[in-house]
């Protein structure tokens, strides 16, 4: 049986290319994609996110508008680096189909109060999942696990903030919300910037050369989100299609459990997380992750390249 999952993401040029792979999946089935505020304001990822899907010939996987500002922050987006379409200035069309008339996080909670074993894949900051839990709390409990593209816990040498030297963007955006769902018992798989900034999971020159001779329709997509970063800069990093590559494949992926708290305060501190080398002693801000510390990148790069190659 295809494994449920539900798609919290803010498309942005990698969250579009994890679409792809999902939509590419016989593995998946994708209950629904809740767009939210992010790399882009939650319109944009709105029509990113359907616009993708149109593409990729999977228009009926349904699509809800999703949170258009983090709990408590304001919004940081992302444009410098996904452009101001949020899919690399691609000039892609709008899209034909609309997103569905029921707000994200009521959606997530309808979904886990009606289907059981689901999986929750969050590739954007994660204001919606904790606006849902919030709303419904016993309705998590069904839910199977959430696996989330977030953070950095000195795990490896990699780990070097993206968005302040100290923090990973999609923590940084919206602190809260990852407070609430790390204290709340969840089993949250953590994959963050200690394995999706390791060089060797890169979309280089020579691997985005590969995905373009491929020449099938999902990696033509891939080959025009990307162009212009790879033009710039030369290498672009895969954060969302490694997390998406885990529910494909559980053996890309080694996590190690740890206990943390994170930064709510303004500045270069914000979304920074502490982890414990030690039990802590019990207070309301800490809880526990499975953090992931190693990644298998040769098996990564054969799923993405399996995925956007088949049609």
């Amino acid at each position: 049986m295809p494994r449920k999952i539900i798609l919290n993401m803010d498309p942005g040029i990698d969250d579009a290319i994890a679409l792809l792979m999902a939509a590419n999946s016989t593995d998946l089935d994708i209950l629904g994609v809740v767009s939210t505020a992010g790399n882009v304001d939650v319109d944009r990822a709105t029509r990113n996110t359907l616009r993708i899907l149109e593409l990729a010939g999977r228009a009926e996987v349904p699509v809800y508008r999703g949170s258009s500002a983090p709990l408590i922050k304001d919004l940081v987006t992302s444009e410098e680096i996904h452009g101001r379409d949020g899919l690399g200035d691609s000039g892609l069309g709008d899209p034909s189909t609309r997103e569905r008339g029921v707000y994200g996080p009521k959606f997530i909670v309808n979904a886990l109060d009606t289907e059981s074993n689901v999986t929750i894949v969050s590739t954007g900051p994660l204001t919606n999942i904790a606006v849902a839990f919030l709303y419904s709390p016993e309705s998590f409990a069904s839910l199977d696990q959430l696996v989330i593209m977030g953070g950095m816990y000195g795990l490896t040498g990699y780990s070097i903030g993206n968005v302040t030297p100290y923090s990973e963007y999609n923590i940084y955006v919206d602190p809260e919300a990852f407070m609430v769902l790390y204290r709340s018992g969840i089993d949250i798989k953590a994959v963050g910037l200690d394995v999706t900034q390791d060089p060797r999971t890169y979309l280089d020159r020579d691997l985005y050369n590969e995905i373009k001779n491929l020449n099938t329709h999902v990696a033509r997509i891939v080959s025009m989100i990307t162009r212009r970063v790879i033009s710039e800069r030369g290498f672009f990093e895969l954060h969302d299609p490694i997390t998406l590559s885990y529910i494909i494949d559980s053996g890309v992926l080694k996590f190690r459990s740890l206990y943390i708290s994170v930064s709510l305060e303004n500045g270069y501190s914000r979304g920074y997380i502490h982890v414990f080398k030690s039990r802590p002693p019990k207070r309301s801000e800490i809880g526990r992750v499975d953090a992931a510390y190693h990644i298998d990148a040769e098996k990564f790069i054969d799923i993405l390249m399996d995925h956007i190659s088949r049609r």
